[in-house]
């Protein structure tokens, strides 16, 4: 902190550690003003041996106050042009593919949103495809969302976690251009190591006013 003191962030009570050190899967810190109260909050992604960790802190009253907590794989903060507050997206992957809970985030809470702009699915489908891809290779239901030139960037691996970076819209508040960085452990001589793709996701089609996206984009950024 700025003030030079030293500050104690304690594990939720149910898990109870804030994730252990790995090479393949490093501790991921995000700060965010997440309530628009110009005090910014930690985000903690990482793991232990069960799997995936994600925490939110707020700083009150001279110590860290949990804001959630539990085993969701993704996170984003989404500033929609409808809303003056922002909305927090916590995500978990199943063997259904992946669940996004958003919250409204007011006051140092996360309220949940009970009903939500239908526009707002953020390209799931199409993430929930990608990470398929990445661990399985499933070719034919994935050479629809992406350009074949693409493909070749993709290193076989294991999903960790991800977070959703960046929103575009257009004038009637639908997204039209996704950005996700979703984080990999791919096999080397030296080991497991981390893999960080940026995958940007472009608005393709509306069906039945659902947004379907293809992915435009592929980097590895680390």
């Amino acid at each position: 902190m700025s003030d030079g003191k030293g500050y104690v962030i304690e594990a939720d009570k149910t898990i109870k550690t804030l994730g252990y050190y790995s090479e393949e899967w490093p501790m991921h810190v995000t700060v965010d003003d997440i309530d628009n109260d110009k005090i910014k909050e930690i985000v903690i992604q990482s793991k232990d041996k069960t799997g995936s960790i994600l925490g939110i802190y707020k700083f009150n009253n001279e110590k860290f106050e949990k804001m959630a907590s539990g085993r969701y794989q993704i996170y984003g903060l989404i500033k929609h042009p409808a809303s003056s507050n922002n909305f927090v997206l916590l995500g978990s992957r199943n063997n259904s593919g992946i669940n996004y809970n958003l919250f409204i985030a007011k006051e140092g809470k996360l309220t949940p949103v009970l009903s939500t702009l239908n526009n707002l699915t953020l390209g799931k489908d199409t993430i929930a495809s990608f990470i398929e891809y990445v661990e399985k290779k499933e070719v034919e239901a994935f050479n629809q969302i992406i350009d074949n030139k693409l493909t070749s960037t993709i290193q076989s691996g294991n999903f960790e976690d991800a977070k959703l970076s960046e929103v575009k819209y257009n004038k009637d508040g639908m997204p039209t251009e996704i950005t996700y960085l979703v984080r990999t452990s791919v096999q080397s001589k030296a080991g497991n190591e981390a893999l960080v793709y940026k995958v940007r996701l472009s608005l393709s089609k509306v069906e039945e006013k659902l947004p379907k996206y293809t992915i435009t984009d592929l980097n590895i950024v680390k």
